[in-house]
């Protein structure tokens, strides 16, 4: 008899454990929000289609302003510190007294795809990070970030995260190697039930990056639009992605990211309530200390903006 893989095991089991603690019924996995590939080396038509940026939500804890961003409107706005530094830089600075805002980088893949605004081509994306170094710009993880917005964390000079959603393979065979040359880090958010698919991270290039200081956040186990589940699949959606990486990667699960930058106030309090500190939205503009920790702000990098628009966007908090 053929036997299961260990992570088709771990998630059936995790999942009954969620049944018997009250959820009362097992919810169905509708696949991936794409169609994947049979090259791992490019994401389905579905995904070319939409741009990340969206509008708020309605809910009472969001404080941003109107978001959305078409692939043509986001065309028409063209216009080297290791980790050591950095926790020599977090000693050296104060923690926070008042309002501060920091820029939240988030992309996608990295590689080549015409018309495909998710895929940025890796010499852009070295461009934009070759810039922060210049700029000195030292990089921090949402981990980091939450203990100096909410706590007695300190910041580094100029901070700025850099942010992956989904979880594809080229955030280590393409990412890694970029930001390893420049000496920054990154938090990749990952679809648990996508890892070791055509074309995403497996569990193994997902330890390395842990081991290369990265931090592993949550992008929920199917990507799909949390605001629009019942409280069961919810539960499911945000407790047994969160339970698996940890599991699986030995480590502590503390950010999410917000599949489509789908949420409201149900969504915010199951994320609270499965023990995720800090998650962010699609919502354009800089992550802003005064806000909730689960409706932070961040910077949708994309295909072929040019380092203009980058510039721009890294230096309006309001952008």
């Amino acid at each position: 008899m053929r036997r299961l893989p260990t992570r088709w095991l771990a998630c059936a089991f995790i999942g009954l454990a969620i049944v018997l603690s009250g959820c009362s019924a097992q919810p169905q996995s509708n696949g991936p929000p794409f169609a994947a590939d049979a090259s791992p080396s490019s994401p389905g038509p579905a995904a070319a289609q939409r741009s990340p940026e969206q509008a708020p939500p309605q809910s009472s804890l969001s404080r941003t302003t109107e978001s959305t961003l078409s692939s043509a409107d986001a065309s028409a706005h063209d216009s080297a510190h290791s980790t050591s530094t950095v926790s020599t830089q977090l000693q050296q600075t104060l923690p926070l007294a008042q309002e501060t805002r920091v820029p939240v980088l988030y992309y996608h893949s990295v590689m080549s795809q015409p018309g495909n605004e998710l895929r940025m081509p890796p010499e852009q994306f070295e461009e934009q990070i070759r810039y922060l170094a210049e700029q000195g710009y030292h990089s921090i993880t949402s981990r980091e970030l939450y203990s100096a917005f909410y706590g007695t964390g300190r910041l580094p000079t100029k901070p700025v995260l850099i942010q992956f959603d989904d979880g594809y393979r080229d955030n280590y065979t393409q990412a890694l190697p970029i930001l390893r040359k420049y000496g920054f880090v990154a938090t990749v958010f990952v679809v648990s039930s996508f890892v070791d698919g055509d074309g995403y991270l497996t569990w193994v290039q997902l330890d390395e990056l842990v081991r290369s200081g990265w931090e592993i956040g949550s992008h929920s186990v199917n990507h799909e639009h949390l605001a629009e589940l019942d409280d069961t699949k919810l539960k499911f959606e945000l407790t047994v992605a969160k339970q698996v990486l940890e599991s699986r990667l030995n480590l502590d699960v503390v950010s999410l990211a917000y599949p489509f930058g789908n949420y409201n106030d149900k969504v915010i309090a199951g994320a609270e309530a499965a023990g995720y500190k800090i998650a962010f939205t699609t919502n354009r503009g800089w992550a802003n200390s005064k806000v909730s920790p689960f409706t932070l702000n961040r910077i949708y990098c994309y295909a072929n903006m040019g380092l203009t628009e980058f510039k721009r966007r890294l230096n309006d908090p309001n952008y």
